[in-house]
């Protein structure tokens, strides 16, 4: 079986930037040319330091555009989350369960292991949550076959 790698969806990232950028621009128009805070030294401060927050978080989103690295990562061994930079793996064998729920508006994907319960959302990526789970559940019955084969000495 092939390496999947599902990333976030482009199109999501490109219309979220677009819509800090336009925030970014009418506060800085409102702040600046409204009279309301003319005089008002710590508000003009206080909107200067919510922009330079919104810019980080700009550069955040472009470096992830940019990268085009994998936010979730399907191998015939393992499942892989990207959790910010540092990637945790886990192996099929070690996996009990696995689940995807909807909170709001928002679908996370729940590993079940030996060592506790692992919750990420799957949201935003460019597959669908159903998707995803069909992966999953495809290559984890993959990985459990190969195993018993390899267990009865069948793999070759």
């Amino acid at each position: 079986m092939q390496t999947v790698e599902i990333r976030p969806n482009k199109k999501l990232l490109i219309a979220f930037m677009g819509l800090i950028a336009l925030v970014m621009v009418g506060m800085i128009i409102y702040i600046f040319t409204s009279d309301k805070y003319a005089n008002n030294s710590l508000m003009k401060l206080l909107y200067f330091g919510l922009n330079a927050y919104l810019i980080f978080s700009l550069y955040k989103l472009a470096k992830r555009l940019k990268g085009n690295k994998a936010a979730l990562t399907i191998t015939k061994d393992a499942i892989i989350f990207d959790d910010y930079g540092s990637e945790q793996s886990y192996k099929w064998r070690d996996i009990q369960d696995v689940s995807i729920s909807t909170d709001d508006s928002t679908s996370y994907l729940t590993l079940k292991t030996l060592a506790g319960e692992k919750k990420v959302s799957i949201s935003g990526l460019d597959k669908s949550p159903t998707k995803i789970k069909e992966l999953i559940d495809e290559y984890k019955s993959s990985a459990a076959a190969n195993s018993g084969l390899a267990s009865a000495g069948l793999d070759e």
